[in-house]
C-alpha cells in the first residue's frame, strides 16, 4: 500500500507538468481555474518548500487540475502505473 509519504515531490511536480502539457495540447489555451496551479509563463508552479507539507500541496494542485479539467469537459487522460505496488488500496470499494 502506498501513502503520500512514499511519493517524492519531484514525481508529483512531474505529474503536474504532464497534466499541464496534456491540457495545453488538447485545448490550445488554459482553462478557467488553471492559473491557481500554473505561473505566468504557463508552467506548473512549484509549491514553496516553506509550506508545512509540500507533498500535500502538490497533491492538492493535481486534484485541482483534474477537477478543473472535468468541469470544463476536457477529456481526462488515461493514467497508467509504472509500478502497480505504488497504487493505494481503497478499502470498502468493490
Amino acid at each position: 500500500m502506498t501513502d503520500i509519504t512514499s511519493i517524492q515531490e519531484d514525481q508529483l511536480h512531474t505529474t503536474k507538468v504532464k497534466l499541464n502539457n496534456y491540457v495545453t495540447s488538447e485545448t490550445n489555451s488554459l482553462i478557467k481555474g488553471w492559473s491557481k496551479v500554473v505561473n505566468k509563463q504557463g508552467k506548473p508552479a512549484v509549491c514553496k518548500a516553506a509550506q508545512a507539507s509540500p507533498r500535500i500541496a502538490e497533491s492538492d494542485d493535481i486534484l485541482h487540475m483534474l477537477a478543473a479539467m472535468d468541469v470544463h469537459k476536457v477529456d481526462l487522460p488515461k493514467i497508467v502505473a509504472e509500478d502497480l505496488n505504488r497504487i493505494s488500496v481503497v478499502v470498502g470499494l468493490s
